[in-house]
This record gives structure tokens, C-alpha cells and sequence, in this order.
């Protein structure tokens, strides 16, 4: 191990990536920041789908940290070498290379992601404890922040022989995204409690990582000062894991940098025989004493709750359009400043890895196009643009339709046609989902459709297309039916007649009298 130190990711090509006019290579972090610069790189083909947002807000964090301290844009970033980055990259750790190496043999120093261990071996912490307080993990998915103990859809421990490009995205994770782990094993600041999760709420230009990182890292410079008033983070510290860590202290919040890479774990990554392998153990305090912030930090992608200044938490239902309408168009929420639409957005992107108690409620990401036509209002969306009221109202619409159209018609076709309907009758539950299904996939495209519209139109054109959304339901109902004979017919008449009944009462639909009245007029 060359100068005790092993996988350098600041002289090594260890991550692969892929680029436009060049197709699959490999780059080092700083070639990797200068493509990011340029407005390149289309994909990084060893991160697994759920590292995505973590390893892209390291990179945007890093991105402003380094920009602000050079006193550069991105623009002039566009115009610097490897070379250059590589030497900037060192100014954040005092011109040495192990705090950006994935293995380093003095434990007393710092690794990539890994805080220095004061005491210098593998102790508990630094005056108790031995050896064994720490468990061996045999693969980077073994510390990666996604539960998999049920194995369904992710397998545990696949990457047995993890590159070192692995080992990092894994170790980015768990760093920088993971929540409360049992006893002594602590999450990070950024989020709202233990079982809580970081989202990333943010408009995205049209491209892929380089055009997104661009447009996220100047608006990250511009809100430096901000954030760094409002949430009092006042310090230098930027890399949490060059700081050493006996695991019995925490950081207060005024050393940080607006922009601190965080750290939430002991970990440190060993090589035995040819193998990587990592080292991992509890705490006795949390990292950063935050506890009170909940989650409100100034992070740029996370939103922050106006009425009990607690941080977005996203559970299983994930980003349907009810919870986007109250991102977008709610007024409920202070917006991270990387929310902030820019000129050549062309998209809403919501992505979060949900956590529960010891469970992974799903990776939910979501895109919600945005056409040009629209785009000139989207700040004015959380504050006071008629397309925000309407928005709401719809999703209003849509509740009342499913509730009080569909679902009792649903209900006398399940009994039969039958006179007494059962108000807590569950059977209509997966038709009624398949209907919020429908409306989830074209609320958006509906909604911006009809912008330019007046309300009595735009109302309108929903109603009836709420309304073509129960019938279709319904009709797929009925072809379910397992009914036969007089009783089958009397069931389809009754969810019929049903249904125009609760449409004319709820003015989804007029009634044929008043029709006749209109067209005799």
C-alpha cells in the first residue's frame, strides 16, 4: 500500500462514467467535477438507482464548496482542467490526498467519507472498548442506506467483491442520507427525526448531471450568505469526515459551512488479502447537535413544513399528485434554494428513498413535465397565481368524484342493485384505487392543458373528464361482475342509474330536464 494509502480517487480513474462524444470511461473525482463543469456526463454506470440523489447532492455540495472558496463561477469552472480541480480539491484538506482515498492505513487520519479515529485502533471509542465493538461488512450494499431485510425487490449483499467505485457511492449513501439505525447507531441532521428520509424537491433543466449540476450549483452560491444567516451556520468545517471523531462528541452547528458534506457513522474502509472490506460501529452521540432543527438546515432540496418548521417527510404514498399540488402550488412549504425555477427548467423532480421503523417504504421519484407555456409562472405558483387555486380545486374535484360519484355506484353494483347500501363496505377499495390511478397519471397534463382557459371552461373540461374517468372505472367493474341472469342486470342498472344520479347531484352532470329547459331557451 503505496504511502499507506489505497484507491486514491484524486490521481485514479476509478469511477466509471459515460460521455457524449466519448461513450464509456473511467475519470477521477476531479476529472469527474470538471466533466460536471463542462455540462457533460449522461451516467455513472456503477450507481444503483436509489444512490442517485445522494451521490448528485454530494457533488453539487462539494461543486459550491470548492467554487465559493476559489472565488469562481461555474462558468469559469467550465474553462479549468483536472489539474486544476484536483489541486482545489486538496486546498479543502490541507494539500493531502488520504481524506480523498478510500483506504487509508493510519486510522488517525481521515478517509473518503470516513472520519480519523483519535484513539488510532479499532476501540469503541477512544478510552474503552476493544476490538470487537466493531462488526465486519463484507459488501458496500451491507453499509448502503437501504433496508433490505425483507430481500423482495433488492438482494443484500450481491457486491460481495465491491470495486472501490462501489465502496464510495455506498459510503456516500449511508453518510450523507441514512436515519436512525437501533442503539448508538445515529442518522443524519437533514431530516425530520430517525425514521424520517431526505427528499430532493427541485426543478431540473433539460439534460442529464452536468446541465442539472450547473443550474443547482450557481443557485447554491447565490443563497450562500442566506443560509448561512438563517440557520447560523457561521464556520469552515465543509468535509464532516476530515474531522476526527472519537464518537463521544458532536459538532456544533456554528463550525459548519452552509454547504457541510455530512457524515452520520464510524466507518472505515479495510483491504485484507485483496479484498475490501469495511469496519463499522456505534456512537455514543450524534455527529452534529441538531436535534431541535428538525431537519430545518438550510438544506437546497429539502422542504421545510411553514406551519411546524419541520422538514418534508415523505412516506409510502410517495409523490402522488396530491402531495406535488401541495409542493408546487400549496403555499405550505419553504422551498430549499435549489427549487428556485430558472430559465430552461423543463421539469418538477421529486425523489426520496422513504424509511420507516426498520423498513424501506419505497424509492419514490417522480417528474412532472413542465410546458413552455407554463413555465413563466411557476413562482408565482406558491404565491398567489390563479393556476395554483385551481390546481387545488381540482385535486378537490377529484376527491369528491371518487367519494361521492364512483364509489357509490360501485357499491350498488357489488350488492346487487340491491335498495340499502353498506357505508363501510370495503369491496369498492381497488376500483376506486385504479380511478386515482387514472387521475394521478393525467392531473398535470390535464391541468396544464387548460391554463390559458377561464375558470367556468377550465372547471368544466375537469368535471367531464372526471366524470369519462368514473364511467370507464365502472364499466370495468361491471365487466368484472360475477353475476348472472336478472340479478346481473339489475346490479348494472342500479350502478347506472347510480352514478348519473350522484353525478347530477354533485354537478358533474346536468340532469336531462334541465337540459331540455336550456335547449328550449
Amino acid at each position: 500500500m503505496a504511502d499507506g494509502i489505497l484507491h486514491n480517487f484524486i490521481t485514479e480513474p476509478l469511477i466509471s462514467v459515460r460521455l457524449p462524444a466519448v461513450g464509456d470511461t473511467a475519470l477521477t473525482l476531479p476529472g469527474v467535477l470538471r466533466q460536471l463543469a463542462d455540462g457533460e456526463i449522461e451516467a455513472f454506470a456503477a450507481l444503483r438507482r436509489h444512490q442517485r440523489q445522494p451521490w448528485f447532492c454530494f457533488l453539487a455540495q462539494l461543486g459550491a464548496i470548492v467554487l465559493e472558496r476559489q472565488g469562481l463561477t461555474t462558468d469559469e469552472a467550465a474553462l479549468a482542467t483536472d489539474g486544476d480541480w484536483a489541486a482545489w480539491l486538496r486546498d479543502l484538506t490541507d494539500g493531502r490526498d488520504e481524506a480523498w482515498s478510500l483506504v487509508v492505513a493510519d486510522l488517525g487520519l481521515p478517509a473518503i467519507f470516513q472520519p480519523g479515529l483519535p484513539e488510532g485502533r479499532f476501540a469503541k471509542v477512544a478510552k474503552k472498548g476493544d476490538d470487537k465493538a466493531w462488526d465486519f461488512k463484507q459488501s458496500p450494499d451491507e453499509i448502503d442506506y437501504l433496508v433490505t431485510a425483507k430481500v423482495h425487490d433488492v438482494k443484500p449483499a450481491t457486491a460481495v467483491l465491491g470495486s472501490p467505485e462501489q465502496w464510495l457511492f455506498g459510503l456516500c449513501s449511508v453518510q450523507t442520507s441514512d436515519g436512525f439505525g437501533g442503539a448508538t447507531i445515529y442518522g443524519i441532521a437533514r431530516m425530520n427525526g430517525g425514521y424520517a428520509s431526505r427528499a430532493s424537491i427541485s426543478h431540473v433543466p433539460d439534460g442529464v448531471w452536468g446541465a442539472r449540476w450547473r443550474r443547482d450549483v450557481a443557485l447554491l452560491m447565490a443563497a450562500r450568505e442566506k443560509i448561512a444567516e438563517e440557520q447560523g451556520l457561521l464556520g469552515t468545517k465543509a468535509l464532516l469526515w476530515v474531522e476526527p471523531w472519537d464518537g463521544t462528541a458532536s459538532l456544533d452547528l456554528g463550525e459548519l459551512d452552509p454547504f457541510f458534506v455530512e457524515i452520520c457513522r464510524r466507518i472505515r474502509i479495510v483491504e485484507q488479502a485483496g479484498t475490501l472490506r469495511a469496519r463499522t460501529t456505534g456512537t455514543e452521540a450524534k455527529r452534529l447537535a441538531a436535534e431541535e432543527r428538525n431537519g430545518r438546515l438550510g438544506d437546497p432540496w429539502l422542504p421545510v413544513a411553514l406551519k411546524d418548521g419541520k422538514a418534508l417527510t415523505i412516506g409510502e404514498q410517495g409523490f402522488d399528485y396530491k402531495k406535488v399540488v401541495d409542493l408546487m402550488c400549496g403555499g405550505l412549504y419553504q422551498h430549499g434554494d435549489a427549487y428556485a425555477p430558472v430559465a430552461g427548467d423543463v421539469a418538477l423532480q421529486c425523489q426520496v428513498l422513504a424509511r420507516g421503523q426498520g423498513q424501506t417504504n419505497g424509492l419514490h421519484e417522480r417528474r412532472v413535465r413542465i410546458p413552455v407555456k407554463v413555465r413563466g409562472r411557476l413562482k408565482g405558483l406558491a404565491s398567489g397565481d390563479p393556476l395554483a387555486q385551481r390546481a387545488r380545486d381540482r385535486v378537490e374535484l377529484a376527491g369528491l368524484a371518487r367519494k361521492s360519484v364512483l364509489r357509490p355506484a360501485l357499491l350498488k353494483l357489488q350488492q346487487a342493485g340491491t335498495d340499502k347500501l353498506k357505508s363501510d363496505a370495503k369491496t369498492a377499495d381497488s376500483w376506486t384505487g385504479q380511478f386515482d390511478q387514472r387521475v394521478d397519471q393525467a392531473f398535470f397534463e390535464q391541468l396544464w392543458d387548460d391554463a390559458d382557459l377561464d375558470g367556468q371552461a377550465a372547471d368544466a373540461n375537469w368535471k367531464a373528464w372526471l366524470l369519462a374517468s368514473c364511467e370507464a372505472v365502472l364499466e370495468a367493474a361491471i365487466a368484472a361482475t360475477p353475476y348472472s341472469g336478472v340479478r346481473r342486470y339489475r346490479a348494472i342498472a342500479g350502478a347506472e342509474s347510480m352514478l348519473t344520479a350522484c353525478a347530477i347531484k354533485h354537478h358533474f352532470k346536468e340532469s336531462t330536464a334541465k337540459v331540455a329547459e336550456e335547449t328550449a331557451r
